[in-house]
């Protein structure tokens, strides 16, 4: 008995709301054929700001895996060393790629100042910048790529100095992606040592290494 009321309230039901839902389908029919101009008007602004939305995350998204793969994908340039060739009167910087990509080199600014007694006490600045050498393609793990400076009296110069200071700046960029520049400067301390014997590089500070 129980089973029979419980199935005749369930068929109440769903014929109570199938009519409630005969006469929406009815309305909402009605509604569609008196605005049909303005609801294609609303689909198509709707449309257009969903394919607006996607092409949005879709340039985010490729922007990043861009940048990503640029990433891993790069050059990465930097001083490794100075070195002091008295005989030839030239300072030789090592260069050293570190990345995956061979790269393009610019030189911006090279000066050496010598000093005597400390840094704070210089002896005089030499703009180096114009009579540089070096490589202007570096390949990843080459191992003979420098930059060499030819300074005008050099053995003289460490002679009267205890030391000098090193300032290097250039750019450089991917082989195959000419206009993404990045930007290397460093300081270089190097002691000369007594009578310019046994110089040696008292510390390297990179300022800019992108």
């Amino acid at each position: 008995m129980k089973k029979v009321l419980l199935f005749a309230f369930i068929v109440s039901i769903i014929v109570i709301l199938s009519g409630y839902i005969k006469d929406m389908l009815i309305w909402f029919w009605k509604f569609l054929g008196k605005n049909d101009k303005q609801i294609q008007a609303i689909s198509v602004i709707v449309l257009v700001l969903i394919t607006a939305y996607y092409a949005i995350e879709t340039h985010n998204m490729a922007t990043v895996m861009q940048k990503d793969f640029n990433a891993n994908n790069r050059p990465f340039i930097l001083v490794s060393g100075l070195s002091v060739d008295q005989r030839r009167d030239v300072i030789i910087l090592p260069l050293e790629n570190n990345g995956k990509q061979p790269a393009n080199i610019k030189l911006l600014d090279a000066l050496i100042t010598f000093y005597t007694g400390s840094p704070s006490k210089q002896l005089g600045t030499i703009n180096l910048t114009d009579k540089g050498r070096f490589n202007h393609y570096i390949f990843p793990n080459q191992k003979n790529a420098t930059f060499g400076f030819p300074v005008p009296n050099l053995s003289d110069e460490i002679m009267k100095s205890n030391g000098f200071i090193f300032l290097i700046k250039f750019e450089y960029n991917a082989i195959n992606i000419p206009l993404a520049r990045m930007k290397y400067q460093a300081v270089i301390n190097y002691f000369t040592g007594e009578y310019g014997r046994e110089g040696r590089i008292q510390d390297i500070q990179i300022m800019e290494a992108n």
